[in-house]
């Protein structure tokens, strides 16, 4: 009898483990350890605008425009920021992105450096090759930041079958990091993709990056990234897997 109900206890509290360790699980997925690194600025991206150059600077959540200095040129620019979608600083880094786009050459820009403990807050500071005339402005989307630069002479020579090499091998590598759950490292790798000229990969990379999103924890992200997939791409054979 007593092996009987130990056996019982046994299956009991084997059970109860289970439970326990299911809604950790969750929990840990929706609440981020108090001491676990996340990022505020997640990338950079380039666009033209008639005549322009558009440097957008993507957060991982909703941020406010403040003000910035010098107004209206130099080589090196400040811009304050309001972190609205993230309550607490303290698990957020520093970050540094160097990059200029392959194929593209004339990007007057050498770095952006998202500070999270800014003299006046949070900030992004901006070095430039040279000075440069700009304005700041509000992402539409409200989790990015635009310095539209003006004047700026923009030569691309990237050819079409390069666009199409270099967004499979970064579509390729995003996938491979989202398999081995590295969703941050999959979420800069498909902006990327959808960085480049429109190519064959552009609609799976959105897809993708919602899917990212989602698997990070960033549900209302993900559920901005699949409205502009349907809105782009309503007639896929994805749209059908995003509405779900």
């Amino acid at each position: 009898m007593v092996s009987v109900v130990s056996s019982v206890g046994r299956r009991s509290y084997s059970r109860v483990l289970l439970y326990l360790l299911s809604v950790m699980a969750v929990i840990s997925v929706l609440f981020p350890l108090a001491g676990q690194a996340q990022e505020g600025l997640e990338d950079i991206a380039f666009y033209t605008l008639g005549k322009d150059l558009v440097i957008r600077a993507n957060f991982s959540d909703v941020v406010r425009y403040q003000k910035h200095y010098p107004a209206k040129a130099g080589d090196t620019l400040v811009i304050t920021l309001k972190l609205v979608g993230i309550t607490d600083n303290r698990n957020l880094r520093d970050r540094r992105i160097s990059k200029r786009p392959r194929g593209i050459e004339g990007i007057p820009l050498r770095d952006v450096t998202f500070e999270v403990n800014g003299t006046e807050g949070p900030r992004l500071v901006v070095h430039f090759t040279r000075k440069v005339s700009y304005a700041v402005r509000q992402g539409k989307d409200n989790r990015s930041i635009d310095i539209v630069v003006s004047g700026v002479k923009i030569s691309r020579v990237t050819q079409d079958q390069d666009v199409e090499k270099q967004a499979a091998r970064l579509f390729g590598q995003g996938r491979q990091a989202l398999l081995k759950k590295q969703h941050r490292q999959a979420i800069r790798l498909f902006i990327r993709v959808l960085d480049l000229p429109e190519n064959s990969y552009s609609a799976d990379a959105l897809e993708f990056l919602g899917v990212a999103r989602e698997r990070n924890g960033q549900r209302q992200q993900a559920v901005v990234e699949y409205k502009l997939y349907l809105k782009r791409y309503p007639k896929t054979e994805g749209a059908d897997r995003v509405r779900q």
